[in-house]
């Protein structure tokens, strides 16, 4: 009877690292491969913007999950959490990873994870509740949303006429 315990309560505290099993998963885009695409003049200028005005807010808000640069915090050596923990981890920076700055690793164009930026930090699914909730300095206020939001939308502007045929 014990052992059945032991066992059902590590199979449930290990169900997260199998959550996304079956997802299919594309390659890492390299940075050089995602901005072959942009001119050098218009790539420095979204880097530029990016530095002075976007990386301040996700180094506090973002890198917790989406970087190298993880804050762990006090409960995360508890057995369980901290599988949960790093679970959720790696699957964000699976999605995207800003520990090199602008463009961020992951596996699509600069464009389209501008989009899905602009997708989740609009409709306040990034960060996530459930996380914001127990860290409450990493919501985002409104103003900070709004830089990221305008910031997403000049970006992928200036990306869509620097593709335009001159």
């Amino acid at each position: 009877m014990h052992k059945s315990k032991i066992l059902w309560t590590l199979l449930v505290l290990s169900s997260p690292v199998f959550a996304h099993e079956e997802d299919e998963h594309k390659p890492v885009l390299s940075t050089e491969s995602k901005s072959a695409s942009v001119s050098p003049a218009t790539l420095a200028g979204l880097k530029e913007t990016y530095m002075r005005s976007i990386e301040p807010i996700f180094e506090a808000k973002c890198y917790d999950c989406h970087s190298d640069k993880t804050h762990y915090p006090w409960y995360y050596k508890i057995p369980g959490v901290k599988q949960y923990i790093d679970s959720d981890i790696a699957e964000a920076r699976e999605h995207l990873d800003l520990s090199k700055g602008f463009p961020f690793v992951s596996k699509h164009e600069i464009d389209h994870d501008l989009e899905d930026i602009g997708d989740e930090v609009g409709e306040g699914e990034m960060p996530p509740k459930a996380y914001t909730f127990i860290h409450r300095d990493t919501k985002l206020s409104p103003e900070e949303r709004q830089t990221i939001l305008n910031w997403v939308k000049t970006s992928r502007d200036a990306i869509k006429t620097d593709a335009m045929p001159k």
